[in-house]
């Protein structure tokens, strides 16, 4: 175990490449107080600017279960309404249409301890 920051350890990473300019990391990480929780990171190479951009998200064992029911949920979703052989969606396939600008949408509205943060139409 490695410190990473003077109140987490880093327990276990895994890596994942994702094709050329894409690699996930799966960081396991001890807080001070003996609590586990994961990080999610998503490093994306940058060809222009030769650096890479990072986009992160903490997960604590509590959400895994709804992490995990989510994640099955947007996978099974792509997998009934996209066709294999194409990189964009079918339209006529879709059950969701919708125009959707995201200054239409106010996160201050959203409750995060809501069981219930989908988006059903």
């Amino acid at each position: 175990m490695k410190p990473t920051h003077k109140n987490t350890i880093e327990a276990h990473s895994i890596k994942v490449k994702a094709g050329k300019r894409r690699t996930y990391f799966f960081d396991v990480k001890l807080t001070q107080n003996g609590e586990y929780y994961v990080v999610l990171t998503e490093s994306l190479y940058n060809r222009d600017s030769g650096s890479y951009e990072k986009h992160k998200i903490h997960l604590n064992p509590e959400d895994f279960d709804k992490f995990l029911d989510g994640l099955h949920d947007a996978m099974n979703y792509i997998e009934q309404h996209y066709d294999d052989t194409s990189p964009t969606p079918d339209p006529d396939r879709l059950s969701y249409k919708a125009d959707i600008d995201s200054s239409d949408v106010d996160v201050t509205d959203i409750d995060p301890d809501s069981d219930d943060l989908r988006w059903d139409a």
